[in-house]
């Protein structure tokens, strides 16, 4: 494939799918589709999902887009729960493509984006993904902030859990027969950081991807309106949002039987949520103390497993918390 003959549409080119979930984002909206109609790579189908926006992103889309490019879809979330995981797994249902790209509705595409992952995809054909970079930017997409993280490890699970390795959610394209390998995609019950949770689990399966060193995705970093307003109810579903991510940690790492190799790390990350619960109830303290003895208890056996979980509440107990 090269780029010169990708301005037309041939039946050999795989249709792609962009799913984008949107919540009042009607003000930068157009940016991310204008940047999805100027793709070198013509066949792909936009599904834009929306969970419930209050402001003019409906008329937006049908006026501007709909009735001017039959690729673009728009759909209602007409399922609970909110969120963005919700709306991200309604388009993948809805889609139609061999390749699958999330992207988000205030991101930028870079022209060839689509163009060179497709070409990386069929030229590695064992391949699950292909995943570019992306770059942050606030309000100028030509003054843009260049990220430092990795996109191939020796050791993914650790580096992954330190924030080392990092894919980000319109990083990757995906093969659907990879994505229809997972029991589910992204969690439901999560408020933030759902794309931590399933690309963990997609760590887990040791894939096999292919890599484009440039940065094809500018990422807009804005007041988030989840973040805006801090009260004891918010702070308090952070922590169980928290919880949940660990909790998926630990049990998709005991089914892929991969707890030894990363026991440190992944004891730590929860150490790290405990000592965020002690502003609180201790609820979800107890609960992340759970996950830290479940691992224990799978890495470690008899006495070896009592002195861990000993020293394991000592250190809890000289940190000033308040064991129940």
């Amino acid at each position: 494939m090269r780029s010169t003959g990708l301005s037309g549409m041939h039946q050999n080119e795989p249709l792609v799918s962009i799913v984008i979930p949107t919540f009042n984002r009607a003000d930068f909206l157009p940016e991310t589709l204008d940047s999805i109609l100027v793709q070198t790579y013509r066949n792909w189908e936009c599904i834009v999902v929306d969970d419930g926006s209050t402001d003019y992103t409906k008329k937006l889309v049908e006026t501007n887009y709909l009735s001017k490019d039959s690729r673009f879809q728009f759909h209602h979330r007409r399922r609970e729960p909110k969120g963005a995981p919700t709306c991200r797994n309604i388009g993948f249902e809805l889609s139609k493509g061999e390749l699958i790209n999330w992207f988000d509705s205030d991101d930028i595409m870079h022209p060839q984006m689509l163009e060179k992952k497709v070409e990386l995809i069929l030229q590695n054909p064992d391949a699950y993904f292909a995943v570019c970079r992306l770059s942050n930017f606030s309000s100028d997409p030509n003054n843009v902030e260049i990220l430092n993280y990795q996109l191939r490890s020796d050791q993914p699970v650790k580096d992954f859990l330190s924030f080392r390795l990092r894919f980000y959610t319109p990083g990757p394209l995906f093969k659907r027969a990879y994505l229809e390998s997972f029991e589910s995609l992204f969690d439901e019950r999560l408020i933030r950081h759902q794309e931590s949770e399933f690309y963990f689990r997609v760590i887990l399966t040791r894939p096999k991807y292919a890599i484009i060193e440039e940065q094809l995705i500018l990422r807009r970093i804005h007041e988030n309106s989840i973040a805006a307003g801090h009260n004891l109810e918010l702070e308090n579903n952070l922590l169980k949002n928290a919880f949940l991510i660990c909790e998926s940690y630990v049990h998709s790492a005991i089914k892929a039987n991969d707890v030894k190799n990363n026991y440190s790390t992944l004891y730590q990350v929860i150490l790290k949520n405990i000592y965020s619960t002690k502003k609180l109830k201790s609820d979800w303290f107890e609960e992340n103390l759970k996950l830290i003895e479940m691992l224990i208890d799978h890495n470690h056996s008899g006495l070896i497993k009592y002195l861990q979980l000993g020293a394991l509440r000592a250190r809890l107990l000289l940190s000033k918390f308040r064991l129940r």
